[in-house]
């Protein structure tokens, strides 16, 4: 069977809600907080990864189901410096088909 992209990716707050617009926040400095991305689709499942500055800072991918895969991200006492910054959530499971991708903004109250 030929490899299937992943369908869709949900990003959500601890709450489980969906993070509207793709702006999270506002968030007090010096908060920890975390964001869920899970993926549906895809033959085989993707593997889930958050980026942050083109760079992989998380991709610890856990199975939910056999079309279903999340991934957590913590992000500990928060600092001016993220306010603004842009989190990427990125889907893939093979070579040969295209990754997806979905980004949130982290919005903050600065002390």
């Amino acid at each position: 069977m030929p490899p299937v992209p992943p369908e869709k990716l949900l990003i959500v707050d601890e709450k489980g809600s969906h993070i509207r617009h793709y702006i999270l926040g506002p968030y007090n400095e010096g908060a920890t907080i975390n964001i869920t991305c899970i993926s549906t689709g895809g033959r085989p499942l993707p593997k889930v990864q958050w980026w942050y500055e083109n760079k992989v800072i998380n991709n610890t991918s856990l199975i939910l189901s056999d079309k279903r895969v999340k991934n957590t991200l913590v992000l500990h006492r928060l600092e001016r410096k993220h306010l603004k910054s842009v989190f990427t959530c990125q889907a893939a499971n093979n070579n040969v088909t295209i990754p997806i991708s979905a980004s949130i903004t982290l919005d903050m109250n600065c002390k």
